[in-house]
């Protein structure tokens, strides 16, 4: 009964440690962020994973176990991080192994970040002259994350045959500071993909460069092209000229299609006289939910009372959101409680 317990522990922890985490990856990705939460994740995982650690050896079954059954980011992670803390190889080439996927990626990848340098950075070494470019593309990752300088190998790896490998190489280039890459950069803008040529021009950009429409249009055709990417918007706004881009944001306004990526730069912008615009922008049923995230951009103190400012039944928000959604639509910002809110908190 003893040993069932001490089982069912573990897995409780393996269990833990994947979900929390995970959830803590998705969290740094939301838009708009909320520290709190964020906060809350890493703590949550790192208790679980401390469960793992006391476990030892005896936790090697669950995880496996529980990696071969989801194969999802969680899972690769919670495993892939005891493996560094272990200095386990057998168990990190068995992960390794198990996570060839995007999510297994992104797993690999937060637990190399998670780990201590020193438990990773013999691996890391190893791995950026892997004949695996997904191993590659994992080092290079180690070194942008931590805004570390791969040193002469950066130049190859601007070179390397995978796109991808190349693309993050821009990153850790910009991360690293390295401006004698410059001329590298500049060369992979013109003669790249659409991948390397994104990550060429904002690394550029990083690097100090001036926005020309050679940088910035790169830019501004991947935002429109993943709207949701708001990591991209931020860093296209703040590189931007404040005249170009309140044009750009003119320009999509005109259009329904594109409107409600204007709506939300808004609140990048950090200009908190747009409020009332925003608020009226929060009775149009498609541009209510950009307008709320552009909100929060601009008082992320109303996160404190968000559920109270907002509202899943269309009859709350009025008659044009009734006929958009019907009876059933995700939880808005309501246009009346959002401006009794600002007025509240302006004075």
């Amino acid at each position: 009964m003893e040993n069932r317990i001490v089982e069912d522990v573990i897995r409780a922890h393996a269990e833990g440690a994947a979900f929390s985490w995970a959830q803590f990856s998705l969290a740094s990705l939301a838009d708009p962020v909320d520290r709190v939460v964020i906060d809350r994740r890493r703590s949550e995982a790192e208790a679980h994973l401390d469960g793992l650690r006391i476990a030892g050896i005896a936790a090697w079954p669950i995880l496996i176990d529980q990696l071969e059954t989801y194969e999802e980011r969680g899972e690769v992670f919670a495993a892939a991080l005891l493996a560094f803390e272990q200095s386990n190889d057998r168990r990190l080439r068995q992960v390794l192994g198990l996570s060839a996927t995007e999510e297994g990626r992104v797993g690999l990848r937060g637990a190399v970040a998670w780990a201590a340098p020193e438990l990773t950075a013999g691996y890391v070494r190893e791995w950026l002259d892997a004949a695996t470019p997904a191993l590659r593309w994992l080092a290079v990752a180690a070194f942008a994350d931590r805004h570390a300088d791969p040193g002469t190998r950066l130049e190859r790896l601007l070179s390397d045959p995978d796109d991808t490998v190349r693309a993050l190489a821009c990153t850790a280039a910009a991360k690293a500071h390295r401006a004698d890459m410059v001329p590298r950069l500049r060369e992979l803008l013109e003669t790249s993909g659409a991948e390397v040529e994104l990550a060429a021009a904002t690394a550029l950009l990083e690097l100090g460069h001036p926005p020309d429409d050679t940088l910035t249009t790169p830019l501004r055709r991947a935002v429109l092209a993943d709207p949701g990417n708001v990591d991209l918007m931020r860093k296209l706004v703040r590189v931007s000229p404040p005249e170009d881009i309140r044009a750009w944001f003119a320009t999509l306004l005109k259009d329904s299609e594109t409107a409600p990526i204007a709506v939300r730069g808004a609140g990048i912008l950090g200009d908190r006289t747009l409020v009332p615009w925003l608020v009226e922008q929060m009775r149009e049923p498609t541009l209510a939910d950009a307008a709320g995230r552009a909100f929060l951009d601009l008082f992320p103190e109303a996160w404190e009372s968000w559920d109270d400012l907002t509202s899943l039944d269309p009859k709350d928000h009025g008659p044009a959101f009734v006929e958009a959604f019907g009876g059933e639509m995700e939880v808005l910002p309501v246009a009346e409680k959002i401006a009794y809110w600002q007025s509240e908190h302006s004075q």
